[in-house]
Formats: structure tokens, sequence, C-alpha cells
């Protein structure tokens, strides 16, 4: 089984936070990204991104690319997306204040967990969410 694991990094390491998202959401990095996804990630692979990676992903999957299954962990901007064809489940911090809305997460995803008491980047903590 191949697997293809995305993380908030874009081609651009010099870049973080709030400048690394204006150039993926605002200044066309997306449309880059999603194509590259397309052309490069084997068909039936499984599919894991972490922030605007999952988002990413998730993109390419309701564009045609066709993933055994998707995980996505604080890929907030996914509060616009729609529902995909691969099998989904999404994760997020609890008192994240950009995840997605209750009525997103009981309708889109295949499933979801919200981790209590966890904001954004709680994935980067060595000792994971509690």
């Amino acid at each position: 089984m191949k697997y293809c694991v995305v993380s908030d990094i874009w081609g651009a390491p010099e870049l973080a936070g709030e400048a690394l998202h204006q150039q993926i959401f605002t200044q066309g990095g997306a449309a880059q990204v999603v194509e590259a996804l397309k052309k490069q990630v084997p068909n039936h692979a499984v599919g894991i991104g972490f922030s605007a990676g999952g988002t990413m992903l998730w993109q390419a999957a309701a564009q045609g690319l066709a993933l055994s299954a998707l995980s996505c962990v604080s890929s907030t901007r996914l509060r616009d997306a729609s529902k995909i064809a691969a099998p989904n489940q999404v994760f997020f911090g609890a008192v994240d204040p950009h995840r997605p809305d209750q009525n997103w997460l009981g309708a889109v995803p295949d499933a979801y967990t919200l981790f209590p008491n966890c904001e954004h980047a709680f994935y980067t903590q060595l000792d994971g969410p509690e």
C-alpha cells in the first residue's frame, strides 16, 4: 500500500504560518499544489494531510485523485469543502477557533474526531492530545 503524507510546507521552506497560508490560499499556490498531487500521487494511495496539506489532498481528491482513504489533521480550510468520494476522517482541536462548525462536521466528512482542550497545532506536540 502506498502512502502520501503532505505537511503544511509548500516548496517554500522559508515561509511559515500566515505567510505560507497567504501564498497557498490567496496567491495561487493551491492550484499548483493540487496539480502536482494529481500527477505525483499514485491512485489508491492513502493520503494523510496536516493543516494546509490536508486541504490540498482533499481538493485533489475532489478533482479526481483516486485515494483509497484520506485523513486530514487540523485542515481548517476544509470548512469550505464539499464531500469527496474517498473514505475520509478529519481531526481537529476542539478549541481551534478556525475549525469547521458542527454542521459541516456532521454533513461533509465520513467521520471526525475533536480533541478536547486542543488548539490548531496539537499534532506538533510530542506527547499528543490528552
